[in-house]
């Protein structure tokens, strides 16, 4: 069994679909869609029962990502809070506003990854995604960062969901980074 990515012809190529408990890299450079593809297989596979979860870093503003995504056939406003939630990692990472103490490089990441695992397991989402993966390497050590990703994935995917990983690559990098 597969999820659509919204996309026939990319379906097609992918062999219906990707499949549940997967980890998948969006990777390439600026403009080239990778948040566009990642919130058009989040909007086509989002329920009330099984959301769509995204979890932006540091980039861009949600008001900006939903004023771009506003302008696609698969946005759905109605869907915003119900099949799909935005949230943003920088709250998980540096601790609530309320805190007197921020959570600071292991810890924050510890953390993240904690909170992520937690709600993918509780709320089984269909897709979780990382947007973008590059702003948590830049953050962290390789070592830490490779065990993040091996601890997201793991964990992900045993509650069934499709893990996305958007990050903005050079070329060179795309070869060696993800």
């Amino acid at each position: 069994m597969t999820q659509s990515t919204g996309i026939p012809n990319l379906d097609l190529i992918l062999g219906g679909g990707l499949k549940p408990g997967s980890i998948v890299f969006l990777a390439g450079g600026s403009g080239a869609g990778k948040t566009v593809l990642a919130q058009q297989i989040c909007f086509t596979n989002g329920t009330p029962e099984r959301p769509a979860v995204y979890y932006t870093m540091l980039g861009e503003s949600h008001v900006k990502l939903l004023e771009h995504a506003e302008n696609f056939e698969f946005f759905d406003r109605a869907a915003l809070g119900k099949s799909f939630s935005l949230l943003n990692l920088r709250g998980v990472v540096l601790g609530d506003e309320g805190q007197h103490e921020q959570l600071e490089g292991k810890a924050a990441i510890d953390h993240m990854t904690a909170e992520i695992s937690r709600s993918a397991i509780e709320e089984r989402p269909s897709v979780v995604v990382i947007d973008s993966v590059k702003a948590l390497r830049d953050i962290t050590s390789a070592q830490d960062f490779r065990r993040v990703l091996f601890d997201l994935s793991t964990r992900i995917a045993h509650s069934g969901a499709i893990l996305l990983l958007v990050g903005e690559y050079t070329a060179d990098e795309v070869w060696n980074e993800p």
